[in-house]
């Protein structure tokens, strides 16, 4: 393909903002770390080696123009090649040593936009988080990206994703891809992918901080927030066909609401049961948790997040904002009312099957009687005619 100069400045001018708004915001003396609904814990740091291939730039392929420094590390290249960037493109368009469509990812443009969304990871914006285990899947297609969380958020109109690895069996991730998604149906495809039969959750608390900038910040997802987390949780999971993993913020939530350890505990198994609902998208009834708790009053923080989940769960009741708790005590009355009517309809038939066994015994001594009558009036008749 010819070589498109006005494209080729275009990307290297993008990837070197990109580069100096990472260093700007100090990113390599920053870790992020998120506390997942599930129970897992994943500290991310966007190390400098990261970001050429986050940026979407080929420098194994770059480095057969011999321009480097075979000591160099990954940025320091991705600098020198910025630095030069014209002197690599007169090795495509003088020496034909390079090929244009080669130097970049076939996904530049996507990852370039995308890529200061997503360094700075918020979790007002995301909209579920997903534990991907290569053993619960199988894949048809030779796919190069898998990573072991996926961070899914939409800003605007705009899908990022953020995808991550374990570094050396720590809880220490790095990015390792990052796309955006302008198409719903390319994203759709995406997460159809990558979701199915894996578990997704969410962020309840992420932690911040910069070392370089002495910057600390804790960002938790308040009760009220709840809702919408919850509800954005369950719907994708039915529609990807993947296992909400909610337990840990549950058992969080609980660690809020009160000192006493009695009470913990019935909460506790009031959320153990509750996220076992919710992972396996049932309902939860006042009789569950009223069996668990007894004459214990269950918290009103407890309570609302029974009916936020029993709620999206059962969309049907989403649109006249009823409380699946209350019409399922209702359907729980309704229930016991035809239980009563039962037992008085089998009442009813014992008394019309003794009714019929009288009937049939009193025909048959009518027919005994019959019979009699009938040996009578033959005796009456004979003496009449000896009588004559």
């Amino acid at each position: 393909m010819e070589f498109n100069t006005a494209k080729y400045n275009e990307i290297t001018e993008k990837i070197e903002q990109c580069v100096n708004e990472y260093e700007k915001m100090n990113f390599d003396s920053s870790r992020q770390t998120l506390y997942l609904a599930n129970g897992d814990i994943i500290n991310i740091k966007v190390t400098k080696n990261n970001i050429p291939h986050l940026l979407g730039v080929n420098l194994d392929y770059l480095a057969q123009s011999n321009m480097f420094k075979s000591d160099a590390d990954a940025y320091t290249r991705l600098k020198y090649f910025l630095d030069n960037s014209y002197r690599f493109s007169r090795l495509v368009i003088d020496q034909k040593k390079l090929d244009f469509d080669l130097m970049f990812s076939d996904y530049i443009d996507e990852k370039v936009e995308s890529f200061i969304n997503n360094i700075k990871i918020r979790t007002d914006d995301i909209q579920f988080v997903i534990k991907y285990d290569g053993e619960k899947t199988y894949q048809l297609e030779n796919i190069p990206d898998i990573c072991d969380y996926y961070i899914i958020r939409k800003i605007n109109q705009d899908y990022y994703v953020l995808g991550l690895t374990r570094y050396e069996n720590t809880t220490n991730f790095n990015p390792v891809t990052s796309r955006k998604y302008s198409n719903e149906e390319d994203f759709e495809k995406f997460v159809s992918r990558i979701a199915k039969k894996q578990e997704i959750t969410y962020p309840y608390v992420m932690k911040v901080v910069n070392d370089g900038t002495c910057y600390k910040k804790d960002f938790y997802i308040r009760m009220s927030e709840k809702p919408s987390f919850i509800g954005k949780l369950i719907r994708n999971a039915k529609k990807y066909d993947a296992t909400p993993a909610v337990v840990r913020d549950f058992s969080y939530t609980l660690s809020n609401l009160n000192d006493s350890r009695s009470e913990k505990e019935n909460v506790l198994s009031v959320l153990r049961l509750l996220a076992d609902n919710v992972k396996s998208g049932n309902v939860m009834g006042s009789e569950i948790y009223n069996d668990v708790c007894g004459e214990f009053e269950i918290p009103d923080e407890v309570l609302e997040l029974i009916n936020i989940c029993n709620d999206n769960i059962c969309n049907g009741f989403e649109a006249d904002n009823t409380s699946y708790t209350q019409l399922h005590d209702e359907r729980n009355a309704l229930k016991q009312e035809l239980k009563s009517l039962r037992e008085e309809l089998t009442a009813s038939n014992s008394e019309v099957e003794r009714l019929t066994t009288e009937n049939a015994e009193l025909k048959e001594q009518n027919n005994n009687y019959n019979e009699q009558m009938n040996i009578l009036d033959e005796a009456y008749q004979k003496i009449k005619e000896i009588k004559k």
